[in-house]
């Protein structure tokens, strides 16, 4: 695997806002990192189970397409298209009686932010989860509101 460089704090944030990485979108518990070829992801500390899983993955992948997986090949191969997940991760939530300002969240940012995992997420995504969880109130008290 190539290796990749933490990206210092003092740069510019890489999401364009103009302010330095560690003003912006740094994450301590995420490091930014930049790959040989220039492009930046984020670090994210995995348990064994979550290397397992994906240990398990990879081989399906090689099982089924004859060859390694490469950066643009999904990670998980046996898993639905983008609107079947989010249809069914939604139906999931609604089952468990999660609180619908979060579905309404999640089906905005592809996220699911809570206490417990927010210091993994850089601050412009925190901040698109929280608009997302603001204008879900806003619709609320839109259709409160409204004459019947």
């Amino acid at each position: 695997m190539p290796s990749l460089v933490k990206v210092s704090r003092n740069y510019p944030c890489p999401c364009g806002s103009g302010r330095k990485y560690k003003r912006c979108c740094y994450a301590k518990a995420a490091p930014l990192v930049q790959g040989p070829d220039g492009e930046l992801a984020h670090e994210l500390p995995i348990g064994p189970e979550v290397g397992e899983i994906l240990q398990r993955q990879r081989e399906k992948f090689i099982a089924r397409y004859g060859r390694e997986p490469g950066p643009d090949d999904p990670i998980f191969v046996d898993v639905p298209s983008d609107d079947e997940y989010d249809a069914a991760v939604t139906k999931a939530m609604e089952q468990a009686g999660v609180a619908p300002e979060v579905i309404y969240a999640f089906r905005k940012t592809g996220r699911i932010i809570t206490e417990e995992n927010a210091k993994f997420v850089p601050a412009a995504a925190l901040e698109a989860w929280q608009n997302a969880i603001d204008e879900y109130a806003s619709l609320i008290e839109d259709q409160e509101t409204e004459p019947q």
